[in-house]
């Protein structure tokens, strides 16, 4: 393939606009980091496997993570990498093949961009998302800080261990390392939160016994929080990207609740039949954790969504 006919990107000409470089720039948290980068003079480029020409301060250049493939000229005039590439954990069920395909999207994904930046470029930053699934699950009320390690428990920690664990390499290349576990985002056009909202509004409650824990945050202040670390650390750090806010899915399912006005008819769904419907994958909402957000908010990052309520209110436009 001629990688070069397939760029897209223009050269600005301005000497003071920052480049940023999104791997998974077209998924549900890429697509508002460029919205709210752009809004703040950034020039971005999405790597793709199908790339288009450019629109205004967005370009496209060329990559196929499962072989290895990125065109030589993707990272010309970058200065930050924001790293959100991989398969989405909850989009189908695990079986023995998706399971792998989760894997190595985000092994091979690093990898490919790894070895595109040991070739001389500008890049001074580099922003990679892990997941708060990294530390396992926990009945725990004491909350999980950035310091704390995985126990590992589940296919999700396990998942996060081994990303991790390549995500790292990228630590050795001499340019600031910054690293986000993402929590459960809740956003309009994707993720957790449509999934969830649907049998709200039949008055259906929460799942299991709802005393598992949910360390979300909103879409908003989850690309909010990128831009920012972005700009503002300078070492090599980890931060949980998490509302200051967990709380139970039995809190989660009476606020949204009265904030859709909608009463619940049906107060829970056994975790029996949610195991026997989502099999494995229902781990990811009948097993939860308490994270800490208080490093990043020590860091000066302003919530606009702190609290459930706030955020299920903007989010239904109530």
């Amino acid at each position: 393939m001629n990688y070069s006919s397939t760029l897209g990107f223009k050269t600005t000409n301005s000497n003071t606009m920052k480049h940023i470089l999104i791997t998974g720039g077209t998924g549900l948290i890429g697509t508002e980091i460029t919205a709210q980068a752009l809004k703040k003079g950034y020039a971005i480029r999405i790597l793709t496997r199908s790339p288009k020409p450019s629109e205004g301060n967005v370009s496209y250049a060329f990559w196929n993570p499962s072989k290895g493939e990125i065109a030589p000229e993707a990272l010309q005039n970058i200065d930050y990498i924001i790293h959100l590439a991989g398969e989405n954990i909850g989009d189908k069920s695990w079986s023995e093949s998706r399971k792998k395909a989760i894997l190595d999207s985000r092994i091979e994904s690093t990898n490919t961009l790894l070895k595109a930046l040991v070739q001389p470029n500008n890049v001074t930053k580099i922003m990679v998302a892990s997941a708060i699934g990294f530390y396992g699950n926990s009945e725990s009320s004491t909350p999980f800080v950035e310091t704390d390690g995985s126990n590992r428990t589940g296919f999700a920690a396990e998942v996060a261990y081994a990303w991790e664990k390549e995500l790292d390499k990228l630590s050795t290349l001499g340019k600031t390392y910054i690293k986000g576990r993402v929590g459960i985002v809740l956003g309009n056009k994707g993720g957790a939160f449509p999934q969830m909202y649907t049998p709200a509004k039949m008055g259906v409650g929460y799942l299991g016994d709802g005393k598992q824990v949910f360390s979300w945050i909103h879409l908003t202040d989850l690309a909010a929080s990128f831009l920012y670390l972005l700009e503002n650390i300078e070492g090599n750090e980890t931060f949980n990207l998490v509302a200051p806010n967990p709380a139970s899915y039995q809190v989660f399912s009476k606020t949204l609740s009265k904030v859709i006005k909608m009463p619940i008819l049906l107060p829970f769904v056994p975790a029996l039949i949610i195991r026997i419907v989502l099999g494995e994958m229902s781990n990811l909402v009948l097993n939860g954790a308490t994270i800490s957000s208080k490093k990043l908010s020590d860091k000066g990052f302003k919530f606009h969504y702190s609290t459930l309520s706030e955020a299920l209110t903007a989010l239904t436009g109530k």
